[in-house]
């Protein structure tokens, strides 16, 4: 099974999360929600479809497809 993270999970990311566990792609186990944001990662803990975690979660390594759901001008923080 695939392990997916998602960096980035605005209005493009939570397309691709929910296009995934739509498509069983992935478990939701198995879905990595990456937000810098502290406000949004608490709303996307409610919506109980991934695992919600920071930029620098160690388990993004574990991972064997990352995406990167970003604003262009936010790739030089990233």
């Amino acid at each position: 099974m695939n392990k997916i993270a998602i960096i980035g999970c605005g209005n493009m990311g939570l397309i691709y999360a929910n296009s995934f566990l739509r498509y069983k792609i992935v478990t939701k186990e198995n879905l990595l929600l990456v937000e810098k944001n502290t406000d949004r990662q608490q709303s996307l803990s409610a919506m109980n479809i991934g695992k919600v975690v920071t930029t620098d979660d160690k388990a993004i390594a574990d991972c064997n497809i990352v995406i990167l759901a970003v604003k262009p001008q936010d790739f030089k923080e990233l």
